[in-house]
């Protein structure tokens, strides 16, 4: 702060110098310096602070400090009067003494200034001392602060209390806090709303200082079921407040039996036998269910067996527990299981006809009733279901002639097939790779096929099997086929065997035949005009005549005696295999779908494919070729083609800019030109 000190004495002295007036010049400065040093005493102002400051004030509050002024003078100190201004004068009063006389030498004056703020924030003013000697200034500063309150926070403000059961409770804590800086009186804590008498409080609070926390317990206590709401008011001296309540009141719990069946009707059940059924007990309620018991009882309870073990279920449990069906005496049986709970009781039905066991069918092969015993189980496929139906281990003959699907056992070690007959309606028999030297499939006339090859069967009368289609009786000892009643045949594999005849004229519809590796002279095929495939390998015939077979897709009739083969009606032919005859010519003109030519290991002196532009492979190798035309116009398809071991070959004709790849073999002696002569 700067005190100012304004004097009011004025001295004017006008010296007049002139040139030549020297010594009155001196004369007159001797003068003044006398005159001062004999001039009176004078007052001094003094005050105990220059500045000052109230520091922090809360508003409505006050602060007073005192000042004096001392006179450290010589004359007397007269204090006029005093001022406060600026703009914040009127937070600042001063407590002054009237003067009645002057503030002698080297004495104090005592005086008061009070800080009085009603508004937040810096305040400061000038106070200003008028005195005989001149005005004085002292700067007064303050800062005022707002006013204590207490501010009251409430959490949560709002609480739900979801689904409560009635006759039950549930509790929550609601926290009060005065997060102020000045006490909180409490007045009331009450509930208040539609519902309140479904809530509880209970609170014992009536101030809450600074930064101090109450809790508040609410209880949600419902009698009546439905939605519920209120609100605490809290009464305070900074205002009211209010807590929002919701809940909903649920039922109280209970338990809900489901029984998944009321009745059960055992069916049939041969006496001695039994038949068992599950029941599913489940409490779908929201309360344990107890049950007392489970007993049966009216009727013919002799006959059912059961023993439950459960004293009760909690909500969402289930149970089973099993009924067993046992009759010991033929007819109709019936009895009802009572279930006793908390809550009520409960019946189920139960009935069954008792009757006398069925006949099953006799066996004499235990591998052939094993086998049939796994199918649906171990054995599955295509048309293969459980036989054995009841579980009994045994085949009943309703069993077997239910059955209408496959049956299926392969390589199962049986020698007899004893107890096939009772299968009146399969479609399917496939025995392949046991120990059979016969069979009797007479009473089997569903069949449309069977497959019996890699076997020991001397004989196979398919004679009732009208119906078949297929028949697979390959790798076993067949001398014979009877097969003129197999009208509806359309594939016949009976390869590797000791046939020495084979008469097919009466199935019209084959497409199939595979009887290579026979001992077949003769092989007439003229009636099977459906024929795609035909492979009669590894037989001892003299001709073979399909000209009448023009769907043929595939034929094999190498290691025979064939000193002929016409094949210009089998414009469809894509593969044919007559190595290891003793064919001497063979025209290709008309077939040029063909593929793949194996005439190997024959006596052929001309060979020409030029027709054959789809040929991909070629096998002409030993044999008494003179010449070989190939020139095609598509011999780069021809990926493998063998002509060695014919001594008389020179020249083999192929197409132009075609250079043969290392799959082509022919006599060292031959070339490959695109004109031989």
């Amino acid at each position: 702060m700067i005190i100012k000190q304004h004097l009011h004495k004025t001295r004017n002295m006008r010296i007049k110098i002139g040139i030549g007036t020297l010594l009155l010049l001196f004369i007159l400065l001797s003068i003044v310096s006398c005159k001062e040093e004999s001039e009176e005493p004078v007052a001094e102002f003094s005050i105990s602070s220059e500045e000052v400051n109230f520091g922090e004030i809360e508003i409505s509050k006050q602060l007073e400090l005192n000042l004096s002024v001392t006179n450290t003078g010589g004359a007397d100190l007269i204090l006029e009067s005093f001022n406060i201004s600026g703009a914040n004068a009127n937070q600042f009063d001063l407590e002054v003494e009237d003067i009645e006389e002057s503030v002698k030498a080297n004495t104090t004056y005592e005086f008061s200034i009070i800080f009085r703020p009603d508004q937040e924030g810096q305040k400061a003013a000038l106070l200003t001392i008028f005195t005989n000697i001149g005005d004085y200034e002292v700067e007064l500063k303050g800062v005022a602060l707002p006013e204590p309150v207490g501010i009251l926070v409430i959490d949560p403000e709002v609480k739900d209390f979801g689904e409560v059961e009635i006759n039950s409770t549930s509790t929550a804590v609601f926290t009060l806090t005065n997060t102020g800086n000045a006490q909180i009186t409490v007045a009331e804590i009450v509930l208040q709303g539609n519902d309140m008498d479904s809530y509880q409080i209970n609170p014992d609070v009536q101030s809450l200082a600074p930064e101090e926390s109450y809790n508040v317990e609410v209880t949600f206590a419902p009698e009546i079921v439905g939605s519920k709401n209120a609100s605490v008011m809290i009464k305070t001296n900074i205002g009211d407040y209010e807590m929002e309540l919701t809940g909903i009141a649920i039922p109280e719990p209970v338990g809900i039996l489901v029984i998944d069946s009321e009745m059960k009707d055992f069916g049939e059940v041969e006496i001695n036998s039994t038949s068992t059924a599950v029941f599913n007990l489940s409490n779908v309620g929201n309360a344990n269910l107890s049950i007392s018991e489970i007993v049966l009882n009216e009727g013919d309870i002799s006959d059912f067996q059961m023993n439950p073990d459960i004293q009760s279920l909690a909500p969402e449990e289930s149970y089973d527990f099993e009924v067993t069906f046992a009759p010991e005496t033929s007819g109709d049986k019936s009895a009802k299981i009572s279930i006793v709970t908390n809550i009520g009781s409960y019946n189920i039905d139960l009935q069954g006809n008792a009757v006398f066991p069925e006949p099953v069918v006799n066996f004499s092969d235990a591998a052939f009733k094993a086998s049939l015993l796994e199918h649906g189980l171990s054995i599955s496929g295509e048309g293969i279901s459980k036989i054995d139906t009841n579980n009994d281990g045994e085949i009943q003959l309703s069993e077997a002639e239910s059955y209408n699907g496959t049956i299926k056992c392969h390589d199962a070690g049986i020698s007899s097939l004893s107890g096939i007959e009772a299968f009146k309606n399969i479609t399917r028999l496939s025995v392949l790779g046991n120990n059979l030297t016969s069979f009797d499939i007479s009473h089997n006339t569903a069949l449309v096929f069977l497959n019996c090859s890699a076997n020991q069967l001397t004989s196979l009368d398919v004679s009732n099997n009208t119906a078949l289609e297929t028949i697979y009786c390959s790798n076993n000892e067949l001398i014979s086929l009877d097969l003129t009643q197999n009208v509806s045949l359309k594939g016949l594999y009976c390869n590797n065997n000791k046939l020495t005849h084979l008469n097919i004229q009466q199935n019209v519809g084959l497409e199939h035949l595979y009887c290579q590796a026979n001992q077949l002279t003769l092989l007439e095929v003229y009636q099977n005009i459906n024929l795609i495939n035909l492979r009669c390998q590894l037989n001892q015939l003299n001709s073979l005549d399909i000209s009448e077979n023009v769907n043929l897709d595939f034929v094999d009739c190498s290691s025979n005696q064939l000193s002929v083969l016409n094949i210009t009606q089998n414009t469809k032919l894509k593969t044919l295999v007559c190595s290891f005859n003793k064919l001497k010519k063979i025209d290709l003109l008309q077939n040029k779908e063909l593929e793949y030519l194996y005439c190997d290991n024959n006596q052929l002196t001309n060979l020409y494919a030029i027709e054959n532009s789809n040929l991909k492979t070629l096998w002409c190798h030993s044999n008494q070729l003179n010449y070989l035309t190939l020139s095609n116009g598509n011999n780069s398809i021809l990926t493998q083609m063998k002509a060695h071991y014919n001594d008389n070959l020179y020249c083999i004709q192929i197409d132009p800019d075609f250079n043969p790849p290392s799959t082509w073999s022919k006599p060292a002696a031959a070339s490959y030109s695109t004109g031989c002569p």
